[in-house]
């Protein structure tokens, strides 16, 4: 049983690091974007 709860907890981190990691990508993208617009004007 506690192996199980473990193997849940590592998947969970996995997932909730992965979407960490993807929401920053989106973050760093957009600030890209907006430094490429502030140009353009």
């Amino acid at each position: 049983m506690l192996h199980l709860t473990f193997n849940v907890r590592c998947h969970t981190l996995r997932i909730v690091l992965h979407s960490v990691l993807y929401s920053l990508r989106c973050v760093s993208s957009l600030k890209d974007v907006w430094q490429y617009y502030m140009n353009l004007t």
